[in-house]
């Protein structure tokens, strides 16, 4: 990577430039120039390190950009060939990644403290995007890589179910995996700001799990957490790769799955987009979900007896 060493001085900032940071925000850093490209990318690289439903980038020159502050905070994880993906490691968010060859950043357009500067370009590896989402229409879509990147390895993660009737999700590296048995119907986007920092996307995706359906396969051991306590939320991720990964939610007796992580198809679709009140205005809602400004909908419940007769299940195995 090159250096673009840190440097927090604002006095020799020019008037026209971007400001970025982390969820936590020990790593910053400034845009200078504006963006060549803005594409957001459907590969399931893309889902699993964000734990979203894609991963949004504006690339900027590399001389356009550099980290103000945080550069000891960054773990760098090769996602694939020839590709180093870095995020912050206190926090878990994204962070911009440094193409050499191509003498570009990349840069997540959700962590951006401003709009990004132009216009959505494309979206990409659309043959390899979630089932449960649905890509706008309007910009381009491309399959996998645009022309001008053929012959690059193409990025894709595919991991079997792993026992009857239930699923199972896991990070991009694999070093964590949870079992699902059950998912609620409640599957939501999220545009608070805090959710939007943590998966370094224009919004987060949800699904949810009661308490009694969830278990950790392995690697519990490899989370990291990070709180952020004045807005009630919590985020988890693999201290390998990134990957955002499941939290319990206490109030709801359920833990909340970052979509992205699912291995396979939930089985459902989101309802509603929530906290819009906090919603980007460079990214307009173009489907036709339910919209709530602030909280979501309770997780429905469950039936007692349903309850009652799964955990007496669990209990005997």
């Amino acid at each position: 990577m090159p250096d673009n060493n840190d440097n927090s001085s604002a006095t020799s900032r020019p008037e026209s430039c971007q400001s970025g940071s982390c969820l936590c925000g020990a790593v910053e850093w400034e845009l200078t120039a504006p963006p060549l490209a803005h594409s957001w990318c459907h590969c399931s690289i893309c889902r699993k390190l964000h734990g979203a439903a894609f991963g949004a980038y504006v690339a900027i020159p590399i001389d356009a950009f550099r980290f103000l502050s945080g550069r000891d905070h960054l773990t760098q994880y090769a996602s694939s060939e020839g590709s180093l993906r870095s995020f912050c490691s206190s926090c878990g968010s994204v962070t911009p990644t440094i193409d050499a060859d191509a003498m570009l950043a990349l840069v997540p357009a959700g962590n951006l403290d401003g709009a990004p500067g132009r216009e959505l370009d494309s979206h990409l590896f659309t043959a390899d995007a979630a089932c449960w989402f649905q890509i706008p229409s309007g910009a381009p879509q491309l399959p996998a890589f645009p022309p001008q990147f053929e012959g690059k390895p193409e990025p894709t993660v595919s991991r079997p179910s792993p026992e009857y009737n239930s699923i199972s999700g896991s990070c991009h590296c694999g070093a964590v995996s949870f079992v699902a048995e059950h998912v609620t119907e409640t599957m939501h986007h999220s545009h608070r700001e805090v959710d939007r920092k943590a998966c370094s996307a224009p919004f987060a995706t949800y699904s949810y799990v009661p308490s009694w359906g969830f278990r950790w396969a392995w690697g519990e051991s490899e989370l990291k957490h990070f709180a952020v306590p004045e807005k009630d939320f919590e985020a988890s991720f693999c201290r390998q790769c990134g990957g955002a990964m499941p939290v319990f939610d206490k109030r709801r007796d359920s833990w909340q799955i970052p979509a992205g992580a699912w291995d396979q198809d939930p089985g459902h679709r989101p309802l509603a987009h929530i906290h819009t009140d906090e919603r980007v205005d460079w990214q307009p809602i173009a489907d036709r979900l339910a919209q709530f400004a602030t909280a979501p909908p309770t997780v429905e419940p469950i039936d007692p007896e349903l309850d009652m007769m799964l955990k007496e299940i669990e209990a005997s195995r």
